[in-house]
Order: C-alpha cells, then sequence, then structure tokens
C-alpha cells in the first residue's frame, strides 16, 4: 500500500530538518547542516524501548512521523543520525534532541511492490563505523526517533 495523502491530516505539527553536511576541522568540531526544511509531522511523546546505533535498548521518549517530502515537495532524505531536527514551541525538553534511530515506514508489507522496512545503522561516536544513510523512496514515511 502506497503512502496515503490522507495521513498528512494527522501531521498537524511542522518540524525543521537540517540535513548534515560534514564537520568543520576534526576532533569534536562543530557540525554542518543544509539550509533547514519544512516537514509535515506527527509528534508522539511517550517512552518507549528502541534499539540505537549500536544495538542497546534505550528509552526514547518522542517520535516522529514523517511523509516522504517536504512541505516544498523535494524528497526527504537522505537521513542519518547526525541530522537535526527542530521541533516546534511547546513540546517538553530539548527542541532539538538527538536523533537515536531512524526507521522506514511499512507502508506496504513483506512481497508487495517497494517493501523496504528497517532500521538505518551506524552512528556517532563509534569509532570506523560511519552513519549508513537511507534514502527515502516514495511513498513510504519515516520513523524518527529522538
Amino acid at each position: 500500500m502506497p503512502f496515503e495523502n490522507d495521513f498528512l491530516e494527522l501531521m498537524v505539527d511542522t518540524v525543521l530538518w537540517q540535513a548534515f553536511t560534514g564537520n568543520t576541522g576534526t576532533g569534536y568540531a562543530a557540525r554542518n547542516y543544509a539550509a533547514p526544511k519544512y516537514v509535515s509531522a506527527a509528534i508522539l511523546q511517550d517512552s518507549r524501548l528502541v534499539r540505537d546505533m549500536q544495538g542497546r535498548e534505550v528509552v526514547s521518549n518522542t517520535h516522529l512521523y514523517l511523509p516522504p517530502t517536504c512541505q516544498d515537495g523535494t524528497l526527504l532524505g537522505p537521513l542519518t543520525i547526525k541530522d537535526l531536527f527542530t521541533l516546534p514551541a511547546g513540546y517538553s525538553g530539548n527542541l532539538t534532541p538527538p536523533i537515536i534511530s531512524i526507521e522506514r515506514g511499512m507502508d506496504s508489507g513483506p512481497g508487495e511492490p517497494g517493501w523496504q522496512g528497517g532500521m538505518v545503522q551506524g552512528g556517532p561516536g563509534v569509532s570506523g563505523v560511519p552513519p549508513v544513510q537511507l534514502q527515502a523512496v516514495a511513498p513510504h514515511h519515516w520513523v524518527v526517533n529522538l
């Protein structure tokens, strides 16, 4: 089943997404990001166990459900855990929390055309393990655990 535009009606919030573009300098240098893009989102704040990029179970308190495209019509992605999402004012806690994991939404099931599911592997702080980028292929949605 492809991404249903009716789901956009449930995505009543707007988040800012900035793709990670690299570091300035070496070591613990500042991160550089692309210009922000507006993305419709359904933001769910509840506690749930998820696996981080090292495979550990950790508690995620905020989950972003995102469509396959930004509000300007461009494709949302590729996403990495080094990207930056800014929540709208009014949400509790840090408005730019770190990304714990990224999942592809399963808008279609195994065996159906275009089915892809799973988590992006790799992550910051893992020596020698670069973050793996997972490109959005419409019509799938994203689930970002913060």
